[in-house]
């Protein structure tokens, strides 16, 4: 709630924006649960909820999907939140899932960009599959 709190001075309207967020990142049911308890994936979610809790224009997500087994439920909060008016900075190592989300993407070396388009585009990128992919 800390994070509704900095954007919303009345309690109970933060309270509600809170279980709402909660809610948009499927962990409403979680609510009361202490962090540490929470699965990885949990955990992940929470980290989106906390940022989302900020009204924030831009989501920066650094490894979003690192250590989970289940990509799929990241990337169905990701896509919820991709639906809003948000701009998303994906640093990921999991390329297929975060091109899949991509509007744009860049594929780095070394820090410099060697290509740039779509994530469809970069999907069917020879130099994407080969390195990225295993193909």
């Amino acid at each position: 709630m800390v994070g509704t709190l900095l954007r919303e001075s009345n309690t109970q309207r933060a309270r509600e924006r809170s279980e709402a967020i909660l809610r948009q990142v499927g962990l409403h049911d979680q609510a009361n649960r202490v962090t540490k308890d929470l699965c990885v994936p949990s955990k992940k979610r929470l980290e989106i909820a906390m940022a989302l809790a900020t009204d924030r224009e831009v989501l920066m997500l650094d490894e979003a999907m690192a250590g989970l087994n289940m990509v799929e439920e990241i990337v169905r909060v990701i896509n919820q939140v991709l639906g809003e008016d948000t701009t998303i900075l994906l640093v990921e190592q999991k390329a297929r899932e975060a091109l899949e989300l991509a509007d744009q993407a860049y594929v780095l070396q070394t820090g410099r960009i060697v290509l740039a388009g779509t994530g469809n585009e970069l999907l069917r990128s020879e130099l994407v599959q080969r390195a990225y992919m295993g193909m």
